[in-house]
């Protein structure tokens, strides 16, 4: 097992006895200063012991920098805010550690991975937009988890086994028609590449492992197209309704909202209730046909799906409005993070190594 030591700012992990071991037996072994923006390796001791799996560091335990950080069993960081330096650290078998308190899996919180809404806003520093999904995520008691969207195929895949579970976020790029078999409209907007692959990614990891999935207004497009759907590239060339679903930032003109049918029966309504609700509005396309294991959870009056949910094993729900800019003042967007990270709790407990099949 791993413990934290910290004298003077510094983290060392070592092993169970703190002292050293025949080389047979050694762990990696590496001291880590904490300094303002970054942490820096000052000093690493290789040994025979490696991790299988990723191994998480918490940023949160480490000044000035906010998010955690994911190396992989060659210990060459997958994400973070630490510099590309080789970091040396031992796993137990059966069980993940945080740097920040060494805790078991089981006792840490549900770390959700959420992928950047487009690699450009990543590489410009823009966190304007993904603040409220982080925030929405520690309120309702999870550990948020981001996803650089310039990773490899099997950068993504570790990262992917790393997290509890995937929140698709929305996105002023358009899902590549091409995924959909079909040509792009004068209307779709750009398009987003590195976006499409790590999604796909993801979901495919995810829906395989039965993680649960929340996927928000691009999100939602992304799950139906991965799932074999289609879309409507613009639902004011293609579907001429007088609900005003897109919302013209550039005027200064208020977010709009609108009415949607919740149906009956469905997760979405044991948090909305069933019947009509009221719900934010910023997108212009549409899912068109549905994908395979999806129902239709809630329409607009127009017709406009505005949610799905999986009808297989696992936690799955697709919302077209944007809960995490409603959580402040509505109980329903509010309840919609609980129950998603209520599931993340409940998946891994049954799926906890001292419980189930999970071995990272």
């Amino acid at each position: 097992m791993l413990y934290s030591n910290v004298s003077n700012n510094n983290w060392i992990a070592r092993g169970r006895t703190g002292r050293s071991r025949p080389r047979s037996k050694a762990l990696k072994v590496c001291l880590v200063t904490v300094k303002a923006m970054r942490t820096e390796i000052l000093n690493t001791k290789t040994a025979d012991a490696a991790p299988q799996s990723p191994f998480l560091i918490y940023g949160t335990g480490i000044r000035n920098a906010p998010n955690p950080c994911i190396y992989n069993a060659n210990s060459i960081l997958i994400y973070g805010n630490h510099p590309h330096k080789p970091l040396s650290v031992a796993a137990d078998s059966a069980r993940w550690y945080d740097m920040r308190f060494m805790s078991r899996s089981e006792d840490r919180p549900v770390r959700v991975g959420l992928p950047f809404r487009t690699r450009n806003e990543e590489l410009h520093g823009e966190r304007a937009k993904i603040e409220p999904y982080l925030r929405a995520l520690r309120d309702a008691g999870a550990q948020p988890v981001e996803i650089s969207l310039g990773l490899s195929d099997r950068e993504l895949r570790a990262t992917a086994e790393a997290v509890d579970a995937i929140l698709l976020p929305g996105s002023p790029a358009d899902v590549d028609p091409a995924r959909y078999r079909a040509g792009k409209h004068e209307s779709c907007g750009p398009i987003d590449r590195d976006r499409d692959r790590t999604d796909f990614a993801l979901l495919g990891h995810a829906l395989a492992e039965k993680k649960p999935v929340l996927a928000i207004c691009y999100g939602i497009q992304s799950l139906n197209v991965f799932l074999g759907g289609t879309l409507v590239q613009d639902i004011a060339a293609e579907k001429p309704s007088a609900i005003r679903h897109k919302w013209d930032r550039v005027s200064g003109a208020p977010e709009p909202f609108h009415a949607v049918e919740i149906e009956p029966d469905t997760r979405t309504a044991s948090m909305w209730s069933p019947g009509e609700a009221r719900v934010n509005s910023s997108h212009h396309q549409c899912i068109r046909d549905l994908g395979r294991g999806l129902r239709i959870a809630a329409r607009a009056e127009d017709g406009v799906i505005e949610a799905v949910e999986g009808t297989g094993p696992g936690w799955t729900v697709g919302v077209q409005w944007h809960p995490e800019r409603m959580v402040e003042t509505d109980a329903a967007a509010q309840s919609l993070f609980r129950e998603f990270c209520r599931a993340v709790t409940s998946h891994r407990a049954s799926h906890s190594p001292a419980g189930a099949n999970r071995t990272p």
